[in-house]
């Protein structure tokens, strides 16, 4: 991936503004994997952390691949659209983990790609669940944590693709809508001006970093080493809650 602003300047006038208003940050150095076939959520299940052979169409959930110890090697954001799974990991983990589960195929009905089309921007603040960045993005307001949903053509000639998906939310005591949109690169620059304009300001990593220690969600390869299990940095729960190990599963 790419390099993504640190800071735009200010970087905690910015972390400021996510606290009060809305902000965009660029996570576009984030590697995102695509996953066709109609055996890729079975097949997902049996080799990863997660419960996820039942997961209903336009859902997310996080995801760990564990060594034959229980220590974390992989984390990733998965959402079930049309069909096909989409993945996202750190930019330093994309190649590792697209390979991983290339190797793991054998004779299932499953396609990994890494797609460098795609890319991931985040919205937290909020005003992104409510006023103009809502209507924007067509957002329910009833939507919950992990929904994804179909963002909304931006122009008349083509199918939409790129969706966006509610994160848990980050800051103190977990206040903050968080939003992750989804988009291919061609449009990258078109959204980011279109949630500007509904108000949002441009925040750094810094801002992302701040925000989610502040709410105990862990990075993997930051907060993790290759010794880490999931239990020491909270990664525990199924779909319905936080977290990316499923309890109830079995082996």
């Amino acid at each position: 991936g790419g390099e993504v602003a640190w800071h735009y300047g200010d970087p905690l006038g910015e972390q400021r503004r996510a606290t009060r208003g809305s902000v965009v940050i660029d996570r576009s150095d984030r590697t995102v994997i695509e996953l066709p076939g109609s055996e890729r959520l079975t097949w997902l299940h049996t080799i990863t952390s997660q419960f996820v052979s039942d997961l209903d169409d336009r859902t997310s959930a996080e995801n760990l691949s564990l060594d034959a110890n229980g220590r974390i090697e992989e984390h990733f954001i998965l959402t079930d659209v049309d069909g096909v799974t989409w993945l996202d990991t750190e930019a330093s983990r994309g190649e590792a983990l697209a390979g991983f589960l290339t190797r793991m195929v054998f004779w299932a009905d499953v396609a990994p790609a890494i797609r460098p089309d795609m890319k991931v921007i985040t919205l937290i603040g909020p005003d992104v669940r409510s006023g103009p960045l809502a209507e924007l993005l067509e957002i329910p307001s009833d939507a919950t944590t992990y929904q994804a949903g179909d963002l909304p053509e931006l122009r008349h000639d083509e199918e939409p693709l790129g969706f966006w998906r509610i994160m848990p939310p980050l800051g103190e005591g977990a206040a903050l809508p968080t939003v992750d949109l989804v988009v291919p690169e061609l449009d990258l620059l078109t959204w980011w001006e279109s949630v500007i304009d509904a108000g949002a300001r441009m925040a750094g990593s810094w801002t992302h970093d701040a925000l989610r220690v502040a709410a105990l969600r862990p990075r993997l390869g930051v907060d993790t080493d290759e010794r880490t299990i999931p239990h020491e940095v909270n990664w525990i729960g199924g779909p319905a809650e936080l977290g990316a190990v499923h309890l109830d599963k079995g082996c």
